[in-house]
């Protein structure tokens, strides 16, 4: 399921509210469900409330303004007389490629008091056409909202492919919520047994709700799966994490077990989502000033962030007679994230270490990231032997894309002497 229509799905209640506030006081009596298509008894005809008043237009629909015709696409005078597949079937026939709020909104008009079994007829009749994606699209987030088992039934019926794990994730997340165990079952049945990847869509969806309820409980499932499950379930219980110290505590707990892959995915996620408070609880663990897996993966991961702040911060960890090889390690691992510039700022920062064999790396290996700043930055390269190396490759590179180009700066370098 497509996650933009459970967004715009939220967005159209508030526009069915306002459209539907004239009967907000008015009780409705039980719809025939044979009216649904063949509108025997049309659900939006004349009908009457329990106290015997009149309901001329039960469902009265919302007019969307097309100003490219400067007309109404729809005319909801005529479509609320007509049973309600007709009535879907008019706003599937009128909408654009993409669903407007008010068109989403006005499907909700429609269907908004059917239950799951009416919505689900609805759903069936038009699954199926590759043009009534948007229409399946909309009904079935409507299921999901009343009967997520159900809604997953539908998916296995109708879906064999390789997008049952993504539909069929909200879903199982919901049902996780009530009932965890039928959601795994639905899940072995119909995803894993079928090897349908990515099995961690639908595994981390279930875990994610199922910890939020019973961590411990969840935690003792996940301990009897294979390693990949394992993991795989251990990235949604890291999602249901507020805290820093629900991570901390996890990992504790988790240690006890001696199997390393289970605490990589709650690492990965706490270096993600706190990794300053992650960088002080490592403080605080390792006080001996070793460098760890943990230090490495939340430089990593801080670095897609805040590259200055990691960079900072592993130098400042790193014992001194590692400090060279940490500013190198820090380099690699940032460049692709910050500008070159702001790299070549920071490694000048630094005064209390020689920082020259970062700067000729740097250098060297931006002719395939910013070849502009390689040429720019010629003068800055110390190594002698790296300095014909980067020479050479900027004219090898310069070469495939603008002969002409290479060949200016060839002739015109003051580094010419290179290629004699």
């Amino acid at each position: 399921m497509n996650i933009k229509w459970i967004i715009i799905w939220g967005l159209s209640l508030v526009a069915a509210f306002l459209g539907g506030q004239y009967f907000g006081n008015l009780t409705a009596t039980p719809i025939d469900s044979q009216s649904l298509f063949f509108g025997e008894t049309s659900i939006a005809s004349s009908q009457k409330t329990e106290n015997g008043d009149e309901i001329k237009e039960i469902f009265p629909l919302l007019q969307v303004d097309n100003t490219a015709q400067g007309q109404s696409s729809l005319i909801a005078v005529e479509n609320n007389k007509l049973p309600i597949q007709k009535q879907l079937q008019n706003l599937q026939n009128n909408s654009d490629a993409q669903w407007s709020l008010s068109q989403t909104a006005e499907v909700y008009s429609v269907v908004k008091d059917l239950n799951s079994e009416e919505i689900l007829r609805l759903l069936s009749s038009f699954t199926g056409n590759e043009e009534n994606k948007g229409m399946v699209d909309l009904l079935y987030s409507r299921l999901l909202e009343l009967d997520p088992i159900l809604s997953l039934n539908y998916l296995a019926d109708t879906d064999e492919t390789k997008n049952l794990p993504y539909r069929a994730a909200e879903a199982l997340k919901q049902l996780a919520n009530t009932d965890p165990n039928l959601a795994l079952a639905w899940y072995q049945e119909n995803i894993a047994n079928k090897n349908l990847d990515p099995r961690n869509i639908g595994l981390g969806r279930i875990f994610e709700s199922y910890a939020a309820n019973d961590l411990y409980g969840a935690s003792d499932i996940i301990l009897s799966l294979s390693q990949r499950d394992a993991a795989s379930s251990l990235y949604g219980v890291s999602r249901s994490f507020t805290s820093s110290q629900e991570y901390a505590d996890y990992l504790s707990y988790l240690e006890d077990f001696n199997k390393p892959y289970l605490l990589q995915p709650i690492l990965r996620t706490w270096a993600r989502s706190h990794p300053q408070e992650m960088a002080d609880h490592l403080a605080l663990k390792y006080t001996g000033g070793e460098i760890t897996k943990e230090h490495k993966m939340l430089l990593t991961s801080w670095s897609f962030q805040e590259p200055i702040k990691a960079a900072n911060w592993y130098i400042s960890v790193v014992p001194s007679s590692e400090k060279l090889k940490a500013i190198n390690t820090v380099a690699n691992k940032f460049q692709g994230n910050d500008s070159q510039d702001k790299t070549l700022s920071w490694l000048d920062q630094i005064k209390d270490v020689d920082t020259s064999t970062a700067i000729d790396s740097l250098i060297k290996k931006s002719i395939y990231r910013n070849i502009d700043f390689s040429i720019a930055n010629l003068d800055r390269i110390s190594n002698p032997r790296i300095l014909q190396n980067t020479v050479k490759g900027i004219h090898r590179s310069l070469n495939k894309d603008d002969p002409a180009r290479a060949e200016a700066f060839k002739l015109n370098s003051k580094y010419a002497e290179f290629f004699r």
